[in-house]
């Protein structure tokens, strides 16, 4: 579930695109019929904006999910910010 999430991020992110308010209950997992598979989806996307550079747009969103991350463990938060860095065309 962490590499869907950190490979969505990513591709938003190489698109300029920010979520403007990436909170952990705006991230939707649905569990697939693999068990180590899940479908990762983004909620209330009308925050989302354009920016002028992909680094801006991910520096923000991960500092924000950072902040407001819930319940997830400080282990898997390290996880999904490494597997962010090693996404294909992740945002610099």
């Amino acid at each position: 579930m962490l590499r869907e999430l950190a490979g969505l991020l990513a591709r938003m992110h190489r698109a300029r695109w920010q979520h403007g308010c990436l909170y952990a209950k705006h991230i939707f997992v649905r569990k697939t019929f693999d068990p180590a598979g899940a479908n990762v989806a983004l909620l209330d996307l009308e925050k989302a904006r354009r920016r002028l550079c992909a680094s801006l747009a991910s520096r923000r969103d991960m500092a924000q999910l950072g902040r407001h991350r819930g319940l997830m463990p400080d282990a898997d938060w390290r996880e999904l910010r490494e597997l962010y860095a090693l996404a294909p065309g992740r945002g610099h």
